[in-house]
């Protein structure tokens, strides 16, 4: 028999304009947005089934672009922060993830390519890794350097 606490397990508070407009989270973190001050709140989560109240990161559409009210609307992944605003015909989509040379599942647990490959930014999985110059894949992930005589770019083809 399970249900949900009377009391909450954690609170988050931020004393910003209409905190809490908009809500979406996934298994590690949580948006919220603060139209009125045209921002939106990234909030972590613990292991243990509670939230850092401290946010993790304040996401605003930064110089030069003229959003208003941004956070009216959010999303999130685990990469992803979706914000829309009311006064706007546009999504704005924040994209995080792993360093080139680098894959992963979330922004905190990249783990680096196979030895001899190499991955764009943002790459998620092991088959986002590619053999790099003078090495050719064999179909694994696994590299094998590239014959004598021969011109391998990376990638599978030698």
């Amino acid at each position: 028999n399970t249900s949900w606490p009377s009391t909450p397990n954690a609170t988050l508070a931020v004393a910003d304009g209409q905190f809490g407009y908009c809500v979406s989270n996934s298994d590690l973190y949580a948006v919220v947005g603060a139209f009125r001050a045209n921002a939106a709140y990234i909030f972590k989560a613990a292991r243990n089934g509670t939230w850092d109240p401290d946010p993790f990161q304040r996401v605003t559409q930064g110089p030069g672009v003229p959003a208003r009210s941004l956070g009216f609307s959010c999303a999130l992944t685990n990469h992803d922060v979706i914000l829309g605003s009311y006064e706007d015909d546009s999504l704005f989509i924040h994209s995080s993830g792993c360093q080139p040379g680098y894959y992963g599942q979330t922004i905190e647990a990249c783990l680096q390519c196979p030895v001899h490959t190499r991955s764009l930014l943002y790459s998620r999985t092991l088959q986002n890794c590619t053999c790099g110059p003078g090495y050719y894949g064999t179909g694994d992930t696994s590299c094998v350097e590239c014959p004598e005589d021969f011109f391998c770019p990376g990638g599978a083809k030698r």
